[in-house]
């Protein structure tokens, strides 16, 4: 292989240069030929070590536009490779494959990379246009109750935008603002707002939707101690058990009407008669899908059961004779206790009639 000549008749400089596809090693020789006279120098009069030139090859992000990331790439078959990068807007880098995130419109241009290896370099270019890119997407979505209307909602302030939804059940339009009347929750999911400029850049957000349930009244059970049958004069007990209510207010009615200042969560109360329906009135916070917020809880029919005062009847005896007390009961209730007294004092014993 011939890698450089000379017509000198005299002694001079031979420049040569190894072609690049020459691979790489220490037992490289050179010889000098003569044409005249005809002379060949010695095979191993001068030994040479050829270093093999780095390869590689470099690209960049295919539609680079403006606000995305720039992403350059370097592929080689060699390792250890130094890399040095430039461009616009002073540009520098030593990765091989960095990226400009957000690239500006000002990034455009040439960028130059190099590397080396043992010495040896190699460069290359390339030219990386930067197109306008959409400004500020917004998207969003209403938290409609079941049956409402699900409205979707996307803008930018870049002009000369298409607007594409995608979501749930295969929904497709292509309308900058669509909406779902009588929303369920099969409607309920991620939608996607897409956003397109005719030389090909586009954005996408990701919008998550929510279609609440309608939620029912507040449930109220109330439960009454020591029983709904009681003496004349005791008292009771009245607790709430309350679900599907946020920071509930109390109200505690007897007959239908509110009993002033009962406002508790529980009650206990001596005055009830016999035959009186209590209830309880609550009020929540309305959820946001809550069409009623106060409900009645169950009703408490109280017994109330009388003691009527006994009718004695006395037989009296003259001074000095022996005196016997007895009495009849009217007008009373089974299961009466008797107890005899002499000027307010219990006499022991005296127990019966």
């Amino acid at each position: 292989m011939i890698i450089g000549s000379d017509t000198a008749t005299t002694s001079g400089t031979i420049f040569s240069t190894i072609p690049a596809t020459t691979i790489g090693g220490i037992h490289y020789h050179i010889r000098v030929f003569s044409t005249n006279p005809s002379d060949t120098t010695l095979a191993d009069t001068i030994a040479i070590h050829i270093k093999t030139k780095p390869f590689f090859t470099v690209s960049s992000s295919s539609l680079v536009c403006e606000g995305k990331p720039l992403a350059f790439t370097t592929s080689s078959s060699f390792s250890g490779l130094t890399y040095h990068w430039f461009g616009p807007n002073a540009f520098s880098s030593s990765s091989s494959n960095p990226v400009i995130n957000p690239v500006s419109f000002s990034d455009s241009g040439y960028y130059y990379v190099s590397d080396t290896l043992s010495g040896c370099f190699t460069s290359d270019t390339i030219h990386v246009p930067v197109l306008p890119g959409i400004a500020s997407p917004t998207a969003s979505a209403n938290v409609p109750c079941a049956g409402d209307t699900l409205a979707l909602n996307a803008g930018t302030v870049t002009s000369g935008v298409s607007y594409s939804w995608t979501g749930p059940n295969a929904f497709l339009s292509y309308l900058q603002n669509p909406y779902i009347a009588n929303a369920t929750s099969a409607n309920a999911g991620t939608y996607q707002a897409i956003f397109t400029l005719a030389n090909g850049c586009a954005d996408t957000i990701n919008v998550p939707a929510t279609v609440s349930p309608i939620a029912g009244p507040p449930i109220i059970n109330i439960s009454v101690s020591p029983s709904d049958t009681i003496c004349a004069g005791a008292n009771i007990t009245l607790t709430t058990t309350v679900s599907n209510a946020s920071s509930p207010v109390y109200q505690w009615r007897k007959n239908g009407i509110d009993i002033t200042g009962a406002t508790s969560a529980g009650l206990t109360t001596g005055f009830v008669n016999n035959g009186d329906i209590i209830t309880c009135k609550v009020t929540g916070n309305a959820a946001p899908c809550q069409l009623v917020n106060t409900g009645i809880s169950n009703a408490i029919t109280m017994h109330v059961l009388l003691i009527p005062p006994p009718n004695l009847t006395l037989i009296t005896y003259a001074i000095g004779d022996t005196m016997t007390f007895s009495g009849h009961i009217t007008n009373g209730n089974a299961g009466l206790t008797y107890q005899w007294t002499r000027n307010g004092i219990n006499i022991p014993g005296f127990k019966s009639l």
